[in-house]
């Protein structure tokens, strides 16, 4: 899509770095999933051989992806909206839905617009792609949150980003090992040549979009391991952000939920609920197993 539209992006490919025995094992682990996956073209790296692809990074070992990249979002966002609107499609910016209930063979959505006006209309189908509000959208249909197992838990991350980037030379995407709650602190250089450093990943009880510098510890130290030359006056504070997850803290990773919602005697309402990363990257085939699953509807 990007390449027949213009979008601006670069194939810059993923380095998913080890630093000690724990690590190693970890990323074995990783590899075998991708190739499960039937990701054929990846490849194990040893130390060496990762110092001549990133001259900055100490690691022990890593596995290379070729086909990884970076890609501008907003560019994304803007073109999927352009497309939408030329088919037909109309948006209503901040509006909140407050009500969803199913009537006969359709839904009756109520919705309260920015100046507090409201208004219900009925619809066949209903994807909901509410993001950190998809579970309660759920719950106003009827839908016991705890015993489907749909209650989202916030996650907040933060990203630090290097003061000079060009002080690295840094020109692939530097991963570590997944954790059960996020992908790592990882090192990625963007389509304006500069680095950016993170998420971190912690839960909490609200949606807060404040920055807490207090945590340039652990940025450091995990980034520090990685590049050993960067120093504490290098990281400035950068963007903050919120992920959906489905396990609570203590709990063990569980991936998106898509799901018709037929066998509740809801069909035709297609969940999408805790689609954190990488929700984006794979926005566009979560669009056709959704376009698959309301194929049975003939809408």
């Amino acid at each position: 899509m990007c390449l027949k539209h213009n979008i601006p992006h670069k194939r810059i490919g993923k380095l998913v770095v080890a630093s000690n025995n724990e690590e190693i094992k970890k990323i074995e682990k990783e590899y075998s999933n991708a190739v499960a996956c039937g990701i054929n073209n990846l490849r194990f790296l040893k130390e060496k051989e990762v110092s001549r692809l990133e001259p900055d990074i100490r690691v022990r070992e890593a596995f290379f992806s070729p086909d990884s990249g970076i890609v501008d979002t907003h560019a994304v966002m803007k073109f999927l909206y352009t497309q939408a609107r030329s088919r037909g499609l109309t948006f209503s910016f901040l509006s909140e839905i407050i009500g969803v209930k199913r009537k006969q063979s359709r839904y009756v959505l109520t919705i309260r617009e920015p100046k507090g006006e409201m208004f219900s209309f009925e619809s066949a189908v209903v994807i909901n792609a509410a993001g950190l509000s998809a579970d309660l959208i759920t719950q106003m249909l009827g839908m016991d949150l705890e015993k489907k197992k749909y209650k989202l838990h916030y996650c907040k991350g933060q990203y630090f980003r290097l003061r000079n980037p060009d002080k690295f030379s840094i020109q692939h995407l530097i991963y570590p090992p997944a954790t059960n709650i996020s992908l790592g602190i990882h090192i990625t250089p963007d389509l304006g040549k500069g680095l950016r450093l993170g998420p971190d990943a912690r839960y909490v009880s609200g949606i807060d979009y404040t920055f807490d510098e207090k945590n340039w510890q652990l940025f450091y130290d995990a980034i520090n391991k990685i590049l050993p030359e960067v120093t504490p006056e290098d990281l400035i504070p950068d963007t903050v952000g919120i992920r959906p997850k489905l396990q609570k803290e203590s709990e063990d990773f569980r991936d998106f939920v898509i799901k018709d919602e037929a066998d509740e005697g809801y069909p035709a309402f297609i969940n999408l609920i805790g689609i954190e990363s990488p929700g984006f990257t794979s926005c566009l085939a979560i669009a056709e197993k959704v376009r698959e699953m309301l194929n049975i509807y003939s809408v």
